[in-house]
């Protein structure tokens, strides 16, 4: 197996993104400034990373960490061979559903188009359709492994739940927010909508979102 270069266990220029982000925008410079001194905290694992968005699709960071922890314990680590050798019962018995236990094991036992794949000479939407080829992924799990796996620093998940809460709650003092008016707020964070993003997720929970 060829394998791709080794994923970032640094966000790259994370401190130019945060500079640019203060400069540009008082409401998020005041996020940055409640969080001073945290970051996004990549695993330099590209198939953990993947693993870990779909456990935690649809469900709280904390019930993410429970059930990642579970089925860790049972594989004994995360590694395409170890889960591979798990049985679809037991991936579900850490907590997940049938359809994610399946997605699980499907790209456990499938992981050469993730571990090859020349991840540098992709644009975003490249990225987008390669990940989106496996069985379970879609697009915010995509987007969820380019910024917490690939660390790409202009990536905006308007589909992501909390961060249009945050951004509504943030910008508009309003539960919901349209796509097109998210979009229109996050101009300004161009080129760093990654970055921004993290610090939307964080001030909404106790605890960094990690994937």
């Amino acid at each position: 197996m060829k394998l791709s270069l080794p994923m970032p266990s640094v966000f790259p220029d994370w401190d130019r993104g945060v500079l640019h982000l203060s400069r540009a925008d008082e409401i998020m410079a005041g996020l940055i400034a409640e969080h001073r001194g945290e970051t996004l905290q990549p695993r330099g694992d590209l198939f953990l990373t993947l693993l870990r968005s779909i456990v935690g699709q649809q469900i709280s960071v904390k019930a993410a960490d429970t059930v990642w922890g579970r089925l860790i314990e049972k594989s004994g680590g995360c590694t395409p061979g170890r889960i591979s050798c798990l049985s679809l019962e037991q991936i579900r018995s850490a907590g997940l559903t049938r359809m994610k236990s399946e997605y699980v094991l499907g790209i456990a036992e499938n992981p050469e188009p993730l571990l090859e794949a020349r991840w540098e000479e992709f644009d975003d939407e490249q990225v987008i359709e390669l990940l989106t080829s496996y069985r379970g992924v879609g697009r915010w799990t995509a987007e969820m492994v380019m910024i917490f796996g690939l660390c790409r620093p202009d990536v905006m998940s308007t589909g992501d739940l909390g961060l249009r809460k945050a951004v509504a709650r943030r910008y508009l003092q309003s539960k919901d927010i349209s796509e097109e008016v998210m979009l229109e707020i996050a101009g300004i964070w161009r080129p760093w909508r990654s970055v921004a993003s993290w610090y939307l997720w964080r001030s909404l929970d106790p605890i960094a979102v990690e994937y």
